[in-house]
Order: structure tokens, then C-alpha cells, then sequence
């Protein structure tokens, strides 16, 4: 029999006191339920309170800024009656009008009395110039204005930019139009063997045979990285684990409970760094369904969500782990203490097989550390020749005379296989003193260059996006003295416009 005291959370059953805003044994807030006293939970009665719902919950994850955009719908979860349609779309379009305008950041001209958008440093209608606080800027190479680093166009002339995700995107494959099969000619018979002059042609010479030529040798399948070994287990894991179905079962209750369960991953996909972007778009998603109703495609929504998060910190994780491994290898090879740091990378990558992901992390650099302590000076030198060989690699393809920095990568190459750590690092720096001061000039010219090249592209009619967005980034790379990042660029401006 149940005490007066107690009710029971309708979530993990487990008797808590009836003034209990939240439930000691699983954590879920009490407030989203409706509970008579007699610890039972009514679905007829269910109410959901306006001012605290499993959105509570979930704009924890997604941070204040982005609640009332993905979860403001999610408090009608639980009411007993429905919105009037035409209320609903009225609301629709209220939001979409703010969103609208939240997202236009525009204001008056002080001047002319003109709009002018937030990330403008001047009024396209008068041209008066903002004080701003500082934001980088770049040079439109179309109509020579100044532009925000930020900007996705130029507010003068109006030429779109090819953001950076946009630039780094492969493009799609060609898909070779469907048609029919070739037939290959039927071989042609072969001629008789022409007999010599005054031969008789029982004494002609027999036929060369063709010399037998030896099979081609298969080429080697690619060997599978971590990320994708892993990914494919688990692939195969659920093939033998579909979506779990919640048929017959309470939905108000089940969407909290797996809600609960992504909270964790996506505050340690947040800590360190990993991209979310896809599941808060599924989050988002799953709003959407719940405010149709469609509370079955909600759930199943949030659990899709969940193993796109398993699928992002598998890839990061394992790059990570993959990258680090490679170092241990060359550190060992120079005779360094690498047993610690192995043993580590093995704990983490089991944790990551296991989906324990805070524990690979943690692992990977447990492992870092230990790496940087025992081989921590062949490490900073080995990245800083090749750095600079990268470096003088380019300058050389610009017609600069690299021939004494190559010499000084040489010897400090020599240097970090005799264990002279310090010796390799302070050639790798004197390699590209000479070249800092012969650079800057020839990028300018380059930068010059890329920016006629554009002119030219324009006057042809070409698509003018991914060029452009690729000169902005060498524009920006060009402002912070960035010279490797500026090389970089330029080459994928010449391949993008030659191509």
C-alpha cells in the first residue's frame, strides 16, 4: 500500500515524495507529469505547465539563444485539446515574421536615412563609413570595396562569396547518362602469312607466335581506416538491432526518457568541439512532428538523431586517434619511449568500439600527454620541418630561389635522426627567415593576379562563387601574415580557374 508521503515517478516507478519537483532515481522533472495522490499516472488528466515542459530539458542542450527558435512548440505536448488550425498558422506566421526580422539585423542611416545591415562598415546608398570594432575586412575583387570577413556578398557590387564549408565541399560525381551496352567488334581473322619470293611454301618460315605477357598484377585494395572499421561494426551491430518500437506504450512518456539519454552526448560533443549541426537540424525536426502531433514520428526522429551523434564522435574520435598514432610510430622509430602512450591509445580505442566516447576522449589525451612528456622535443621539431618544407615547396613553385632553405631542411632533417632536437627546430626557423622577407612582395603580385583572373572569369560570364570565395580566404590569410595559409589558397584559386 502507498503512503500518503509518496508517488510514484512515471518514469523509472521509483516512490518519491509528493512535493518532489524531480525525481531522485533518474532525474526527470516531476512538473512535466500531472500525478494523483494515489501515485498513478492519469493520461486523461495530463497537463503540461506553460512556464516549465521537456523543452526545459532540452534547451539545456541546444543553449538559450536557440531555444525559443527549436522548442517554443514542444509545450503543447501534453494538452488535452488541440490548437484551432488557423490559431496555429497565425502563430506560424508571427514567428516567422520575427525570426525574419531577428535575422535581417538592419538599421537606419544616421546620414541618409537609408537600411543598412549590422555587418556593413558603410551605407550603400550615401557610402558614410560606421565606426566598427575592428572587424576584419577584405577587398572585393570585382568593385575593390571593402568587405566583412563574415560576409557572404559584397554590398556594392553584389557578387555572392563561396563560404568556407562550400569551398571545401567535394563536388557531386557526374553520373554517366544510362545507354546501351558497346558491343565489341567480332575479331577480324588473321591473314595468311605472306611467302617470300622464290620460296617454296613448304619452306616458309613458320608464324611468330605472340610472346606471352604476364598477368597484370591486381592493384592492392586500400587498407580500411579506423573510422571506417568502426563505423562498419556498428552498422552491422544495427542491422541486428533496429529502432526499438514503442508500440502500445505511453509517448509522453517515452520522448523525456530518450531525450534524457542524447542530453549527455551532446553536452560532451559541445565540450569538445565536435559538429552537432546535423541532430540539432533532427532536434528540430522532432518539434516539428510533435506539433503536428505526430508524436510516433517525434520519437522516432530523436532515436535517428541519437545514432547520428554515435556516427559523428566515431569519425572525429577515430581521426583524432588515427593522427596520433602516426606520430607515436615516427617517435618510436627515432628510439623515444612510446609504451605508456600506446597502451593509452588502446584503452581509448576500445572505449570508442564501446561507444564510451567521454572515456576515448579522455584517453586520447591521457595519451597526448604522455607523448608530449617523453617525446615532447622530436614532436615540436618534426612538425616544424615540415611545416617549412611545405613552405619552401611553394615558394619554389612561385620561381623564388629556395635552394639554400632546401639545404637548411636537409640538415635539419639529418639533425632530428641523430636525436638533435633543439638543432632541427632552429634550421626548420632559419629555412624560412629568407623566404619571409622575399614572400610578401610575390604574393602581392599573385594576390594581384588572382584578382584580374576574376575580372576576366566575370567578362566571360563564369560562375564566380567558389573562385571568389577561395580568394577571400587568401585576402584574410594575406592580412595576418599567414603565408603558408596564403600559398594554400592561391593553389586551389589556380586549379579552381584553370579547371
Amino acid at each position: 500500500m502507498k503512503s500518503k508521503d509518496k508517488k510514484t515517478c512515471p518514469v523509472c516507478d521509483a516512490a518519491v515524495d509528493v512535493s518532489a519537483r524531480k525525481c531522485p532515481s533518474c532525474d526527470t522533472d516531476l512538473t512535466l507529469f500531472d500525478i494523483d495522490m494515489d501515485g498513478e499516472l492519469d493520461i486523461d488528466k495530463i497537463t503540461i505547465r506553460d512556464d516549465k515542459s521537456i523543452d526545459d530539458i532540452l534547451s539545456s542542450i541546444v543553449g538559450k539563444d536557440e531555444s525559443s527558435k527549436l522548442l517554443e512548440d514542444i509545450k503543447t505536448i501534453g494538452e488535452e485539446s488541440e490548437m484551432d488550425a488557423t490559431t496555429i498558422e497565425a502563430k506560424e506566421a508571427e514567428a516567422s515574421e520575427a525570426a525574419e526580422v531577428e535575422e535581417a539585423g538592419v538599421f537606419d542611416c544616421p546620414s541618409c536615412g537609408a537600411k543598412v545591415g549590422v555587418d556593413q562598415a558603410s551605407c550603400p546608398s550615401c557610402g558614410v563609413e560606421f565606426e566598427g570594432e575592428g572587424v576584419e575586412e577584405f577587398e572585393c575583387p570585382i568593385c575593390s570595396s571593402p568587405v566583412s570577413a563574415d560576409a557572404d556578398s559584397c554590398p556594392n557590387c553584389g557578387v555572392r562569396f563561396e563560404t568556407r564549408e562550400e569551398e571545401e565541399a567535394a563536388p557531386e560525381p557526374e553520373v554517366a547518362p544510362e545507354g546501351k551496352p558497346e558491343v565489341p567488334p567480332e575479331p577480324k581473322p588473321e591473314a595468311a602469312p605472306e611467302v617470300e619470293p622464290g620460296v617454296k611454301p613448304e619452306e616458309a618460315p613458320p608464324p611468330e607466335l605472340p610472346k606471352e605477357e604476364p598477368p597484370p598484377v591486381p592493384p592492392e585494395e586500400p587498407v580500411p581506416t579506423l573510422s571506417e572499421r568502426l563505423l562498419a561494426e556498428r552498422e552491422e551491430r544495427l542491422k541486428k538491432q533496429p529502432l526499438e518500437t514503442y508500440e502500445g506504450q505511453n509517448l509522453y512518456k517515452v520522448l523525456p526518457t530518450l531525450v534524457n539519454q542524447i542530453k549527455s552526448m551532446l553536452a560532451i560533443a559541445k565540450k569538445h568541439g565536435i559538429d552537432i549541426g546535423r541532430s540539432k537540424k533532427m532536434i528540430s525536426q522532432a518539434v516539428a512532428a510533435n506539433k503536428a502531433r505526430d508524436m510516433e514520428g517525434a520519437v522516432r526522429i530523436i532515436q535517428q538523431a541519437k545514432r547520428t551523434l554515435n556516427d559523428s564522435f566515431t569519425k572525429e574520435i577515430a581521426n583524432d586517434v588515427e593522427g596520433f598514432v602516426e606520430d607515436v610510430k615516427e617517435a618510436k622509430k627515432v628510439g623515444c619511449d612510446v609504451a605508456a602512450s600506446e597502451e593509452l591509445i588502446r584503452e581509448a580505442i576500445t572505449a570508442l568500439r564501446d561507444e564510451d566516447y567521454e572515456v576515448a576522449i579522455s584517453d586520447l589525451e591521457a595519451a597526448t600527454k604522455e607523448l608530449d612528456r617523453t617525446a615532447g622535443n622530436y614532436r615540436q621539431a618534426s612538425q616544424s620541418l615540415e611545416e617549412a618544407s611545405q613552405l619552401v615547396k611553394s615558394a619554389g613553385a612561385l620561381g623564388i630561389d629556395t635552394e639554400e632553405a632546401v639545404g637548411l631542411i636537409a640538415e635539419g632533417k639529418e639533425a632530428l635522426n641523430r636525436k638533435g632536437w633543439e638543432t632541427a627546430a632552429l634550421l626548420a626557423k632559419r629555412s624560412t627567415e629568407g623566404l619571409a622577407k622575399a614572400l610578401p612582395d610575390v604574393l602581392r603580385e599573385e594576390m594581384k593576379k588572382a584578382k584580374d583572373s576574376l575580372l576576366e572569369l566575370k567578362m566571360k560570364g563564369g560562375d564566380l562563387r567558389r573562385p571568389i570565395g577561395i580568394y577571400k580566404q587568401a585576402s584574410l590569410s594575406m592580412q595576418k601574415g599567414d603565408y603558408s595559409g596564403v600559398l594554400k589558397h592561391l593553389g586551389a584559386f589556380k586549379k579552381e580557374v584553370s579547371g
